[in-house]
């Protein structure tokens, strides 16, 4: 009998929100970095901007990744090459619709890791 992970039809097809052309790699980058320098304080500093840089979190957790890019999604946007304060409802959608199908993934296998952690707490602030 698959267990629960095997059988969900989200696994094969989930990367991470570059990776699906949901945004692009300069826009990522702007927003993760939007992230760091405004957001992390309101978050008792959960991530060190030393260690948990752009390429690194994208690496070790994809649901952190899109959790992070959705949270600066919602107070900034990427256009023209720069950051701008007016938000994109469709992009929003989109990085939240894509950690939420993470985030069930993550619960199916039951991953435990740090990085999970550090979501799940963005998750509920």
């Amino acid at each position: 009998m698959p267990n629960y992970a095997s059988s969900m039809a989200l696994g094969g097809t989930i990367k991470d929100p570059i990776d699906d052309g949901i945004i692009f790699l300069p826009a990522s980058i702007a927003l993760f970095e939007h992230f760091m320098v405004e957001m992390n304080a309101k978050w008792e500093y959960v991530f060190d901007p030393h260690l948990d840089t752009h390429d690194s979190v994208r690496q070790r957790s994809r649901l952190l990744f899109a959790k992070i890019l959705f949270c600066s999604s919602k107070f900034v946007n990427f256009a023209n090459g720069t950051l701008v304060p007016t938000t994109d409802p469709f992009l929003q959608s989109r990085l939240c619709s894509l950690a939420r199908n993470l985030a069930i993934k993550t619960f199916a296998v039951g991953d435990r890791s740090i990085e999970t952690m550090q979501a799940l707490y963005l998750l509920i602030c």
